[in-house]
């Protein structure tokens, strides 16, 4: 089973709780989700950088670290942790 039927196939059943999910249509998917975590998290850590939140500024304290972030960052936090937590 290819990942484009494997993609089909779990979206087409995803409601259905009658059977299970071939080998191939669990690993594809697990692939597909490890694959979006990590550009995910890619995309999280450019966005944190180019607000200015770099690790290597050693002077940066949690207090400060709040008080800087912008609105949109702060959304797309949020919404990460929430992703993160439910999924």
């Amino acid at each position: 089973m290819t990942m484009g039927a494997s993609f089909k196939s779990f979206w087409k059943n995803y409601f259905n709780f009658t059977g299970t999910a071939t080998r191939a249509e669990y690993w594809w998917m697990v692939l597909l989700g490890g694959i979006l975590a990590i550009l995910w998290v890619i995309a999280t850590v450019i966005m944190a950088v180019f607000a200015g939140l770099s690790p290597a500024n050693e002077k940066m304290n949690i207090w400060h670290w709040l008080t800087t972030l912008s609105g949109g960052l702060i959304l797309w936090l949020v919404v990460s942790t929430l992703v993160f937590w439910l999924f």
